[in-house]
C-alpha cells in the first residue's frame, strides 16, 4: 500500500487496476487535497476550512490550471475580464484590441491608441472595427476605470491591475448563499428538531 495525499491505497499493478477508478480505499479520499489532471488542464479539490460559526461554515476552493499558447491566453483572458467587469460587446472588442498591442510592449503603464491603431490591429485578428465602436468601446472602458486619458494625444494609461504583460492570470468567483436563505434554513433546522 502506499500513502497519497494522507489516504492509503492499494498498488494498481498488483491487482492489474488501469483506472483509477477502480482504486479501493481505506479512507475517504476526499477529505484531503486532490488534484485531477485532464488532457489541457489541472484541476485542484479542497474542502477549505474557514470557520464563521459555533457550526462551522466551510468552504470548498475548486482551481483550474490551464497552460495555453499566447493567442489562446489572450482570448481566455480577455474572455474573463468581459465576464468580470460586465463589458458590452462593444467594450470587449476594444478591450481584447488594447490587449493585443500591449502585449506587443516591453513594460510602461500607457499606451497609444486612436481609430487607425485600433483598425490595423482589428485587422490582424481578421476583425474589422468601426469608428462608431470604436468610441462608445473606448467610453465604456473609461467608465469602468480599466484605461484613463493622459495629457498627450492619443496616450492613455492602462491599469496595470487589469491590463498586463504577464503569462499567467487567476480568476476567483465566490458564490455565497443569500442571508436570508441562510436564516431559513436555520429556522427549519430548529421547527424539525421541536417536532421530531
Amino acid at each position: 500500500m502506499t500513502k497519497k495525499n494522507n489516504v492509503e491505497i492499494l498498488h494498481k499493478e498488483k491487482l492489474n487496476i488501469e483506472n483509477d477508478s477502480e482504486i479501493e480505499h481505506k479512507k475517504n479520499p476526499f477529505v484531503f487535497n486532490m488534484s485531477i489532471d485532464t488532457k489541457k488542464k489541472k484541476l485542484t479539490v479542497d474542502r477549505g476550512s474557514e470557520v464563521e460559526t459555533e457550526e462551522g461554515v466551510f468552504t470548498t476552493t475548486i482551481s483550474q490550471i490551464q497552460e495555453v499558447d499566447r493567442e489562446e491566453f489572450l482570448k481566455i483572458f480577455t474572455g474573463q475580464i468581459k465576464f468580470y467587469f460586465d463589458l458590452s460587446q462593444t467594450g470587449f472588442k476594444l478591450f481584447f484590441i488594447i490587449m493585443g498591442l500591449y502585449q506587443k510592449q516591453i513594460g510602461g503603464d500607457e499606451i497609444y491608441l486612436n481609430f487607425e491603431t485600433a483598425k490595423e490591429e482589428a485587422e490582424k485578428y481578421e476583425s474589422a472595427i468601426s469608428k462608431a465602436v470604436y468610441y462608445r468601446g473606448l467610453k465604456e472602458l473609461l467608465e469602468k476605470k480599466m484605461i484613463a486619458k493622459s495629457v498627450k494625444r492619443y496616450i492613455f494609461y492602462i491599469n496595470p491591475a487589469i491590463i498586463f504583460n504577464g503569462d499567467r492570470a487567476r480568476f476567483v468567483k465566490e458564490i455565497k448563499i443569500k442571508e436570508e436563505e441562510k436564516q431559513q434554513e436555520e429556522n427549519l433546522k430548529i421547527l424539525r428538531s421541536k417536532y421530531a
